[in-house]
């Protein structure tokens, strides 16, 4: 599943290789948001998918939607359908599925095979 192809671009990216099955530790996690207050759209999905599954920070759907918010109005696509998802599941946001469609044809539009199949599925 692509879910798990993002997880292992995240720990890849925020973790040494040497301790990839450890947790971001607080200063790496600090490194990451600091480019996501940048406006960097890859950190802040990071950053978004932290949040959403508690790595290194305590686990906070409120925070993810902000920051998946921030990268997918940038078009990042992998930040579209995951912020797709939390408004199909209703983490952190109201449960609105009009809006989860738009965020899933916005990903899919980009040719995100996950964000399609999502897409499909809400049809």
């Amino acid at each position: 599943m692509k879910m798990n192809f993002i997880l292992l671009v995240l720990l890849t990216i925020c973790l040494p290789l040497a301790g990839a099955e450890k947790p971001p530790t607080e200063k790496q996690i600090s490194e990451v948001k600091a480019k996501a207050e940048k406006g960097d759209a890859k950190a802040q999905f990071i950053v978004g998918k932290s949040y959403h599954l508690g790595l290194g920070v305590r686990r906070d759907f409120q925070e993810s939607v902000k920051w998946y918010r921030k990268s997918a109005e940038q078009g990042n696509m992998y930040a579209q359908n995951n912020l797709g998802l939390m408004f199909q599941s209703g983490q952190g946001v109201n449960r609105d599925y009009r809006k989860a469609v738009e965020w899933y044809q916005k990903s899919a539009n980009q040719g995100l095979a996950n964000g399609q199949n999502n897409l499909g599925r809400m049809y």
